[in-house]
């Protein structure tokens, strides 16, 4: 099992945990919803 040498500072901790997020689903407006629906519908 790998195991750390040296403690890591929490400056460098918290600049890596920052990193990992989720990314915000983009907004659609109703109008393009149904844009979108009555394209595939005539497809």
């Amino acid at each position: 099992m790998a195991v750390p040498k040296r403690k890591t500072s929490r400056g460098n901790t918290r600049h890596r945990r920052a990193q990992w997020k989720a990314t915000a689903p983009r907004a659609t407006s109703l109008a393009t919803t149904a844009e979108l629906r009555a394209r595939l519908a005539a497809v």
